[in-house]
């Protein structure tokens, strides 16, 4: 009888024993935190932004050359303008802008003079290409250009002018302003060669004309015709 009793309160103890291990188990495991996916943020998944690229850049230091610019480095006090003789026989002078114009001698193999032995030169525009003055010599003009004649007031002189056209492209090529008016070929003849900025290298040249005023009268009164 006691062996059976001492048996049964083993088993009882066991049990008893088993049961508290599987509830403190299970109670632990339910008060764990279950492990979470890891899920990337939202801004992750999105594509990143590339930078835009101007497909016109500023440049800056860089400044094209606009007419605007040209004529606006026209401007100097008139004690800074300089003067060119252009006359290849007749004395001619010119008062221009050292700035825009540059004197230059365009036979660089030989030194010409006039009839008085100054040297002889041209004007050419630094930003202009082939927009050039100096004196006329008529060497005659292409079959394909058309000349018309005008006079024209510039600043305070009336001009003889002989514009030529070249019939292929429309365009002026070359310009003689004559002083005083009348028959060709007399007094004061000033030639204007024109490449390109056609408009543009005509209204710079004429404000030469217009700085020469003074010089232009005297080069008149001196000149044959």
């Amino acid at each position: 009888m006691n062996r059976r009793l001492l048996r049964l309160l083993l088993s009882l103890m066991i049990v008893s024993l088993s049961c508290n291990f599987l509830t403190s188990t299970r109670g632990h495991k339910s008060n764990e935190t279950p492990l979470s996916k890891t899920i990337p943020h939202p801004t992750l998944l999105t594509k990143p932004k590339l930078p835009v690229i101007d497909p016109n850049p500023t440049v800056f230091g860089q400044i094209s050359p606009t007419p605007e610019l040209i004529k606006d480095v026209t401007e100097l006090p008139p004690s800074d303008y300089e003067i060119v003789q252009i006359g290849n026989f007749d004395p001619i002078h010119l008062r221009y802008d050292p700035i825009p114009w540059e004197a230059f001698n365009e036979h660089p193999d030989q030194l010409l003079t006039n009839n008085d032995g100054e040297p002889v030169e041209a004007l050419r525009h630094y930003v202009i290409p082939g927009c050039i003055i100096h004196d006329n010599l008529g060497f005659g003009a292409p079959t394909t250009w058309q000349r018309q004649d005008t006079n024209l007031m510039i600043g305070n002189l009336e001009f003889r002018v002989e514009s030529w056209t070249d019939t292929k492209t429309g365009k002026p090529v070359l310009i003689v302003y004559q002083y005083p008016v009348g028959k060709s070929g007399y007094g004061v003849r000033i030639e204007l060669r024109i490449n390109e900025e056609p408009d543009l290298c005509i209204e710079l040249a004429e404000e030469v004309l217009i700085l020469s005023e003074e010089l232009i009268l005297e080069s008149a009164s001196s000149t044959p015709g």
